[in-house]
């Protein structure tokens, strides 16, 4: 089990690589979908919640090692320019995931729940010139466990 100082930067590399294996012509950003400028077919990951737990006894994971486990809600939004592209995406998404987890990081366990909303229709820019796309959201939880610095 190897340190991690930056968790959160860490899972949304991780996560960011992960995708981009599968999903080719597919812009993953690592934050909300910019207004202006947005590469569609695209992923945006965010993450919604985290919360984390000792484990074992206190910290102690192993004889030499602290550790925690955080425990990561995590949001994607998949857009696209029609409800059964968005559709078709959002299932490559989902095979993603579940093929590869546990292939990067130190993932104790990878999804626990996957939770997803149907196709909405969203306008996305100014008003005087939106676009309109198509989203699902996905949301599902991770843990990762990290040992603490020593």
């Amino acid at each position: 089990m190897s340190s991690l100082k930056t968790p959160l930067q860490t899972l949304l590399g991780d996560l960011k690589d992960r995708l981009s294996l599968d999903l080719q012509n597919v812009t993953i950003y690592d934050h909300w979908i910019p207004s202006f400028g947005a590469r569609i077919p695209c992923v945006s990951i965010i993450i919604v919640s985290s919360r984390q737990r000792e484990v074992g006894i206190g910290q102690q994971a192993e004889a030499e090692t602290k550790a925690v486990l955080n425990f990561f809600r995590i949001q994607l939004d998949v857009w696209a320019r029609s409800p059964a592209k968005v559709l078709e995406l959002a299932d490559k998404v989902k095979l993603s995931l579940f093929k590869r987890r546990g292939e990067f990081g130190n993932y104790v366990k990878d999804i626990v729940k996957l939770d997803e909303t149907g196709v909405t229709e969203e306008p996305l820019g100014s008003r005087r010139k939106a676009e309109r796309l198509y989203r699902v959201r996905l949301e599902y939880e991770t843990v990762y466990a990290i040992s603490l610095p020593s």
